[in-house]
């Protein structure tokens, strides 16, 4: 092998080999929550998944991938919309908005587990669909799972440690995993359920955040379909977040003043919510 390969056979420091820019297909899975507290971050989900699938679409059509899209959204259940071509998702505001509508309680690791054994049904139907002589060459297929949080699960079934089984056994399949949180230590939380710190992004607490975190996960799904380096930049941790703030190797928590958000969750008020600006007190 020539020294030239060895981008395309080297782990990055997710422990995952970058994707190789001849995949046939790709299954994006977006899971969101949509639990009552989620009404501090506005019509922000809302702008970010439709920025999402817009570049997505243009991403998947330059490269010429069939690309299977699922979004999911969760409260004290979940609900979800798949479309087998991303490029016939025209999924309209009013729809985001009934799916999304803040509501509920926060049933996270139930549905995360959920999500990744529906998305690896979907895989192996379409790997089982092509011919032989196609499944013989062991095409490239790129999945991708991201699941965003404002808080904590408070009524799943299933504990912490079943969701980082599930999470774990999903990347050792070579399955893109990232795990976006608000109100807490997304780098800490993200361990717990099995993502590694270089794919959790921590949101801060506006909608202009939110927004922008979402973007990142875009950005990382087409960093991803080129054959790049997945994890999350500084930039993207920058403008994610308000308080903290990350380089590739580490990531600097403000200290919590009060209780460790595992043992008490932070309060919050919602006061003078716009489209924008959110005054938040925690």
């Amino acid at each position: 092998m020539s020294l030239s390969c060895k981008n395309n056979v080297k782990r990055s420091s997710s422990n995952q080999r970058p994707a190789a820019t001849s995949a046939i297909y790709a299954d994006i899975c977006y899971v969101s929550d949509r639990s009552g507290s989620m009404v501090s971050m506005g019509n922000a989900p809302i702008k970010g998944l439709k920025q999402f699938i817009s570049d997505q679409k243009e991403n998947m059509g330059n490269k010429g991938i069939q690309c299977s899209f699922t979004l999911c959204a969760f409260d004290g259940s979940s609900e979800e919309k798949i479309f087998k071509n991303i490029q016939n998702c025209n999924i309209t505001d009013d729809e985001l908005e009934d799916m999304l509508y803040p509501r509920g309680c926060t049933r996270l690791i139930d549905t995360g587990i959920e999500q990744l054994e529906k998305q690896n049904k979907r895989v192996e139907d379409y790997i089982n669909s092509l011919s032989p002589r196609v499944r013989k060459l062991n095409p490239n297929i790129i999945k991708i799972f991201a699941i965003m949080t404002d808080g904590f699960d408070n009524v799943s079934k299933n504990h912490a440690k079943h969701l980082h089984d599930a999470i774990t056994k999903a990347r050792e399949n070579n399955t893109t995993c990232m795990f976006l949180a608000a109100n807490q230590d997304a780098i800490g939380a993200g361990k717990l359920y099995g993502f590694s710190a270089t794919n959790s992004l921590n949101v801060g607490t506006t909608p202009l955040n939110m927004t922008q975190a979402i973007r990142s996960v875009s950005n990382a799904t087409s960093r991803h379909v080129n054959g790049e380096e997945v994890s999350f930049t500084p930039a993207e941790r920058s403008v994610s977040q308000s308080m903290a703030f990350s380089d590739m190797n580490q990531v600097v928590q403000v200290p919590y003043l009060t209780t460790p958000p595992f043992l008490q969750a932070p309060t919050r008020s919602y006061n003078q919510l716009s489209d924008g600006f959110m005054s938040n007190n925690l």
